[in-house]
């Protein structure tokens, strides 16, 4: 058999399989009181059952493609294939008329027979099912979309059909058309269908889940030009709207990916022209893919390694597509849409963010590529991982990767690049292309435009049916213009995409144009605070009098937004929430679509608190802190709010006067969390009264200095709990108050221990007469015989003098006896003996050995 000979059959398979799930629905339904898992499990066999037929039938045709036959009568005999069920549905309601409006089932299908002419295969028998006849089913079939669509009432009791009041006015519009008062309407019918069921492409297409009729040889179609591809749809496509679209022309599919959950889903994504009138079915291998229920028209991939197939069958197109897939090679994705979830591939980078599906163990060369903004995320499948490259951020930049043997892969090189020319107006709006006023951009070209075959342009956003024209590059021109097409569509989002002489995507890039916008001026900002703090900016947004300017949302209330005679000024106060604000441009009426504008004052902000959280309110005045929030034990934070992500390429933090040191900041967060432990380090010793802490935010080129911080000292006397706000004042407390203790004088008999050369002296109790080793042999005599013989104060009992020693005052004896008597103190922290003769010498020991004991800094 030739290959178009088995395809045939094969549908004929599938048909009866369809027809068969479709019985089986509507006695599911009939059989409410029977557990609903049972027909849930025998509906899941069917899937199954259909899978593996098509696996059958792509062998087959491999098969066949190698051998050549003649029909056989049997084969013949199935080509007269059934009649489309909306053959049945005029005389459904016809002999329901007859009938009164209701009728048995064996009597409406008696009458059916003699109206409808069935051939051979409608009314050949099924021993094995019930109705007996192909052609019975068929009318059961046109049966259940009559009720879907409300002709036929849902409620009759059972083995009976009754016709409603919709199905009557059916019935006097079909009168009327018989009668020649109305022209007929077209036989496409599509009411009643549920979203998701493939409508029948014979007849009036009204089938469920049926396959199309096909007449003839199934052929390779011819690849339709890119400005024919579609986007991914939105909802389900009507037929009158699929009928406007050229059918004979296939869109390509092209490989797409997705975020879904914390994982990156690859999957083939057919356009428009191709997913809705007909059957589509998606093969990798041997393996039947499933179309993905929250992405239209995106079948997720099995592998990175094999190729797609697509089989195609739809009135007037019968197909086979082939998608290939690069053999396991790195995939580059250019992502898109405003929280860049979602990308298409592309052969190289220019701009923008793109992600990179390599295998796991490959890492990135951050050398060529510099830091990940975002840790690489898992894949959907096993094996591979997602590598994020901003190449926004510096125009040095590469996507590459390093494989297995740590050889640098670049992804995505050479080619031509492109970008837009003309006046581009100041905006923040991330991830939607810039915004252009009054004339549309052109396109430039870093290459030559004899590499590039086709430039699209279409209507970016949600919806199906978007406007999208292709055209063709002028080569002798270094600038492209945009079509008229552009002019006369007025304001909106749009898209460009690149492919080459193959139809091949090079790349793609989107922006939006205003032709009524003419400016958004917005004053010089500091990033960093006057001695008052931020002040409120104004803002103006200069348009055309039908243009209107409105915030998008009511993130923050407290921004007033006036038009005048120029346009609308907007005054943004100081508040970090109104940095950012997203305006809603309004064309007038017939002049396109509102497009979004953000208005971004670069403004840094702080706050100080727990450095496991981020703080809910920020300031820009000084924060006071004290040296117990830099110990090591503390859990205290610094935090700066900058405008974006990756605003800052680096902060730098430190003491006024002091060394700077640099901190580890993500580029990816808007926040910067500094632990204040980490500057403790910053400062040899505490400060006077106070010391600002500095943070230098550095970016391209240029850095900012800002004081978030003041660090207000407090000490606090060991001794006796004593607090003052400065070093200085704490010291001469220290010296004041508790240098005698601290620091005690060694005593005559300590002196003699140490130096045993000192002579012993001894002191007349009485008088101050004074006896040493030096003058007598013996001084303790010498006392004696002074106190017996000379002393006149003594006191004498029954005439015997008592002898009574006094204690040696060190300054007497060093100013009557031993002039260099040295002066030694003993260190009360470590026993340490000091020699001096000032306060200053004592208090440098303990200010070097013992400032812990002395006093604490809070």
């Amino acid at each position: 058999m030739k290959r178009s000979q088995f395809e045939l059959l094969f549908e004929l398979l599938i048909d009866e399989v369809t027809d068969l799930a479709s019985t089986l629905q509507e006695l599911a339904g009939q059989k409410a009181d029977l557990n609903q898992t049972y027909w849930n499990t025998i509906l899941a066999l069917l899937n199954e059952l259909q899978s593996k037929i098509q696996i059958l039938r792509l062998e087959c045709v491999y098969l066949a493609e190698e051998t050549e036959g003649q029909l056989s009568d049997a084969f013949q005999f199935a080509r007269e294939k059934r009649t489309p069920v909306e053959a049945f549905r005029q005389p459904i309601l016809e002999v329901l008329a007859e009938l009164g409006g209701r009728g048995r089932v064996s009597t409406i299908l008696q009458r059916i027979e003699s109206k409808v002419e069935l051939n051979r295969y409608d009314k050949q028998r099924l021993p094995l099912h019930r109705p007996p006849a192909r052609w019975q089913r068929t009318v059961r079939l046109c049966r259940s979309l009559l009720v879907k669509e409300g002709v036929l009432k849902p409620d009759s009791p059972r083995g009976i059909w009754e016709i409603s009041e919709k199905g009557r006015e059916a019935l006097q519009s079909l009168a009327r058309i018989e009668g020649g008062d109305t022209p007929a309407p077209p036989a496409v019918e599509t009411a009643g269908v549920e979203e998701g069921a493939r409508p029948s492409t014979t007849g009036a297409g009204i089938g469920l889940q049926g396959r199309p009729e096909i007449g003839g040889i199934r052929h390779r179609a011819r690849r339709i030009s890119p400005e024919k591809r579609g986007g991914r749809p939105r909802g389900p496509s009507p037929d009158a709207q699929l009928a406007e679209r050229p059918q004979s022309w296939v869109a390509r599919p092209e490989l797409v990916c997705w975020k879904r959950g914390q994982e990156w889903v690859v999957g083939v994504e057919l356009p428009d022209e191709i997913s809705y009138g007909g059957s589509v079915n998606v093969f990798q291998v041997d393996i039947s893919l499933v179309r993905d229920r929250l992405q239209d028209n995106c079948y997720p991939l099995a592998s990175l390694i094999d190729d797609v197939t697509i089989y195609v069958a739809k009135p007037g197109l019968d197909t086979v597509l082939d998608v290939p897939v690069d053999g396991g090679r790195p995939l580059l994705f250019k992502l898109r849409g405003k929280t860049l979830n979602q990308g298409r591939k592309v052969k190289q980078a220019s701009s923008g963010v793109y992600l990179v599906i390599a295998p796991e163990t490959w890492e990135r060369d951050e050398q060529k590529a510099g830091r990940a903004p975002i840790a690489p995320e898992p894949v959907s499948i096993k094996g591979y991982r997602a590598h994020f490259f901003d190449l926004n951020e510096s125009a040095h930049l590469q996507v590459a990767l390093q494989n297995d043997q740590r050889e640098t892969v670049v992804v995505g090189s050479g080619g031509p690049r492109f970008y837009p020319v003309g006046q581009s107006l100041p905006d923040a709006t991330e991830n939607m292309g810039p915004l252009f006023g009054g004339v549309p951009p052109r396109i430039g070209i870093i290459g030559k435009w004899e590499d590039v075959g086709t430039i699209v342009i279409g209507e970016e956003g949600r919806g199906r049916r978007r406007w999208r024209r292709g055209f063709k590059p002028i080569p002798e021109q270094s600038e492209q213009e945009l079509p008229e097409d552009l002019r006369a569509r007025r304001c909106g989002w749009y898209f460009l995409r690149f492919y080459d002489r193959d139809d091949n995507l090079i790349d793609s890039f989107d922006f939006r144009f205003a032709p009524g916008l003419q400016d958004i001026r917005i004053p010089a900002c500091e990033p960093s605070p006057g001695p008052d703090g931020y002040r409120s900016v104004m803002v103006e947004v200069v348009h055309e009098p039908d243009y209107a300017v409105q915030p998008a949302s009511s993130g923050c209330p407290d921004v007033e937004i006036k038009p005048d005679k120029n346009g609308t000024t907007i005054l943004i106060p100081p508040k970090p929430d109104c940095d950012r604000i997203r305006l809603l441009i309004l064309p007038g009426t017939g002049h396109g679509r509102p497009v979004e504008a953000d208005v971004l004052l670069e403004r840094v902000w702080w706050a100080v608190g727990n450095e496991y959280a981020a703080p809910a309110v920020w300031g820009d005045r000084p924060v006071s802190i004290s040296f117990g929030d830099l110990v090591a034990t503390s859990d205290r934070a610094l935090w700066l709010l900058m405008p974006t992500q990756r605003w800052a390429k680096g902060v730098r933090v430190g003491f006024e006067g002091a060394e700077l040191r640099t901190c580890n900041i993500r580029t990816v967060d808007r926040t910067v969390c500094i632990p204040l432990r980490e500057l403790s380090g910053l400062s040899d010793k505490p400060p006077e009264t106070k010391v600002s802490l500095q943070v230098r935010v550095e970016r391209e080129g240029s850095s900012y200095t800002i004081q978030p911080c003041v660090i207000l000292a407090s000490f606090e006397c060991c001794q006796c709990g004593f607090i003052c706000p400065s070093q200085r004042e704490i010291l001469s407390h220290v010296e004041l108050c508790h240098l005698e203790q601290l620091m005690k004088p060694l005593t005559y008999d300590e002196l003699r221990q140490r130096d045993p050369s000192l002579p012993q002296i001894l002191k007349c109790g009485y008088c101050g007469f004074y006896a040493s080793e030096s003058e007598y042999s013996y001084p303790t005599n010498a006392i004696e015989v002074h106190i017996e013989q000379d002393c006149k104060n003594a006191i004498r009992e029954h005439g015997k003098a008592i002898v009574r020693l006094s204690s040696i005052n060190l300054e007497e004896i060093r100013g009557k006896i031993i002039p260099e008597l040295p002066l030694i103190f003993k260190c009360k922290f470590c026993g340490r003996d000091i020699k001096g003769h000032s306060g200053p010498n004592l208090m440098e020991h303990l200010i070097k050995q013992h400032k812990d004991k002395l006093y604490v800094a809070k």
